[in-house]
């Protein structure tokens, strides 16, 4: 099986997906290692969520620049590929996707993506100042660069909510089954 702190991790996709949203964010991230277990095909339980989610995390939404989620993504990065236990793992996200040298965690291209899907590409050499609204949990949000921890001290909103809790949420009304997978939102080349 892949290691998955060094890949897009499919539970964490089906789980930010679902929390941007429900708090309507532009981008929501968190670690890879919260996670635990997988799902299994079938009907999705509150026990099944707990034991594929089993921290819980808070989650709160800041606003954040581009050049502050630039560095946040190659600093994880880097330090995720070049370490021999590839911690702390690669941050997780909705709303972006990004490319990285699998050899030197080097960040090669990051995109902003819509809702609509429209992907809007962010120069990673020269990033901008524009601002995002960003879904991200306690344990995130502090085991991160010091851009986005000094931001989460103030936050636009505290949802007092856990990650399953916004999880459950969001699937009151879900009707249509659910396809967890990776959709290519991280490449490593």
């Amino acid at each position: 099986p892949d290691n998955l702190y060094t890949c897009e991790n499919p539970n964490c996709d089906f789980f930010l997906d679902r929390i941007r949203g429900e708090l309507n964010t532009d981008i929501a991230i968190m670690n890879a290692s919260p996670t635990r277990n997988t799902f299994s095909e079938g009907n999705m339980e509150l026990r099944d969520l707990k034991t594929v989610s089993q921290f819980p995390n808070k989650v709160s939404v800041i606003r954040a620049t581009e050049k502050e989620l630039v560095s946040t993504i190659q600093e994880r990065a880097h330090k995720t590929m070049t370490s021999s236990d590839n911690k702390p793992g690669l941050l997780q996200v909705s709303g972006l996707e990004y490319e990285i040298e699998q050899q030197t965690g080097t960040l090669k291209s990051l995109n902003y993506v819509k809702r609509n899907g429209k992907k809007v590409k962010i120069d990673v050499d020269n990033p901008s100042d524009k601002m995002y609204t960003v879904a991200i949990d306690d344990f995130c949000a502090k085991s991160n660069g010091t851009a986005i921890r000094s931001r989460f001290a103030k936050p636009l909103k505290e949802t007092n909510l856990n990650i399953n809790e916004l999880i459950i949420q969001s699937l009151q009304h879900q009707t249509e089954p659910l396809q967890i997978k990776r959709d290519g939102r991280i490449k490593i080349s």
